[in-house]
């Protein structure tokens, strides 16, 4: 495979590769301390009790995915999100694995995908590192995990890009980035998709297509079972998914003071069986089974530049995520495995015609409870603390293998 000839500016040193044309993969690989050779599927350590009480109590990771359609700006317009992060990071504390869909990169700009990490990684870089990137014409995905954690995914994630038209365009790309990787216990793919513009035909064509051919060896490897995404335990989905609302005055005039009303008028909605948009599974041909946070933020497209303003004569819609353009939507073979606890959209004024979406989750990694002796034993730390990369000390371990 030829190397892209600019390399990214990342503490891991690790290089961008082109894997196809205009297609380009990073992979952090992980270096193991090589006192702890004790390793499971994918070479993933496998951690000890005390490991997992000092990193993991609750046994949850709490997860962020963030999904925007820049709109062909440039790589600087990103600092939005890696502030974003930043503050979390100061406030709180920013979650242990951050995904990042990108959507419009310009097609001109063959280094939009470096430029991006160099924007969002230095403000993050103290607790986190990149753990894969992938680029796909105008798509981009990205993973952060927190440093602790690190060691415990594989190292190894697989990713796959489906167009939604036999032929990728290289402007405004449509069609899905899948990425599949394990840390812990639980078997994730995550997916970052743009589709149709133009009918919800089409859109729930470009459903289909995705559900069908994103396939990763990596779930059949470890299960026995089939590639398909469904073989995993949590499918997190997001993006500028193209769903819209009908009667986009009405919506306007009357529905915004109270975003979650907008529902009625959505696309994707319109599906949903009646009751909780929180329990609620969408129903039919598309998205079946895949739940959505209750929607608390005004439609996130489409508009006018350094404004808060719609674009007159547009109808307003949300942008979807992992998943009413931009939104998140999440699967789970077992829904104990994974709740959301924020869903919401960055409202500061860009040059993009998006705002940013995000939505937090708590995802299950660990099946079994610690047992009570080992929290006397370590020095407790919250779930998600600002880390220092501690080296971990040896101990009891428990097996990765469900």
């Amino acid at each position: 495979m030829e190397q892209d000839p600019a390399s990214t500016p990342s503490s891991s040193s690790s290089h961008y590769i082109a894997t196809g044309d205009n297609n380009w993969t990073l992979v952090h690989h992980s270096r193991l301390n090589p006192r702890h050779n004790v390793v499971g599927f994918g070479n993933a350590s496998i951690p000890s009790y005390e490991c997992l009480v000092k990193n993991i109590p609750d046994r949850m990771l709490n997860v962020c995915c963030m999904t925007w359609n820049v709109n062909e700006r440039s790589a600087s317009i990103l600092k939005t999100i890696g502030d974003f992060l930043d503050k979390k990071m100061t406030a709180t504390a920013l979650e242990d694995i951050v995904a990042v869909a990108i959507q419009e990169i310009p097609a001109q700009n063959r280094s939009f995908h470096e430029e991006a990490l160099s924007v969002i990684e230095p403000l993050i870089l103290r607790t986190h590192t990149i753990y894969f990137s992938h680029r796909a014409w105008s798509q981009m995905l990205m993973v952060f995990i927190a440093k602790p954690h690190l060691r415990y995914a594989i190292d190894e994630p697989t990713v796959k890009f489906v167009p939604c038209k036999a032929v990728a365009k290289p402007i405004r790309t449509k069609g899905s980035i899948g990425v599949c990787f394990r840390v812990y216990q639980r078997m994730i793919v995550i997916v970052a998709s743009h589709f149709s513009h133009s009918s919800i035909q089409n859109r729930m064509a470009n459903y289909h297509k995705m559900v069908s051919l994103l396939k990763f060896p990596t779930l059949k490897k470890f299960n026995g079972g089939e590639e398909k995404m469904f073989s995993a335990d949590v499918v997190l989905w997001m993006g500028d998914l193209n769903f819209r609302l009908s009667h986009g005055s009405v919506v306007l005039k009357n529905v915004l003071p109270n975003p979650n009303d907008a529902l009625i008028y959505d696309e994707l909605t319109q599906q949903m069986r009646e009751g909780s948009l929180e329990t609620s599974s969408l129903v039919g041909n598309i998205f079946i089974d895949f739940r959505e946070a209750r929607i608390a933020f005004p439609p996130t497209h489409k508009l006018e530049n350094h404004s808060n303003q719609y674009v007159v004569g547009k109808t307003p819609s949300y942008t979807a995520k992992i998943h009413v353009q931009d939104r998140v939507l999440y699967w789970a073979r077992d829904f104990d495995y994974v709740y959301p606890i924020e869903y919401s959209c960055l409202e500061e004024e860009t040059l993009s015609d998006h705002r940013p979406v995000f939505c937090c989750f708590k995802v299950m990694a660990i099946n079994l409870p610690i047992p009570n002796k080992y929290f006397g034993m370590v020095r407790r730390t919250v779930s998600n603390p600002q880390y220092e990369d501690e080296e971990e000390e040896p101990g009891p371990s428990v097996s990765l293998r469900i």
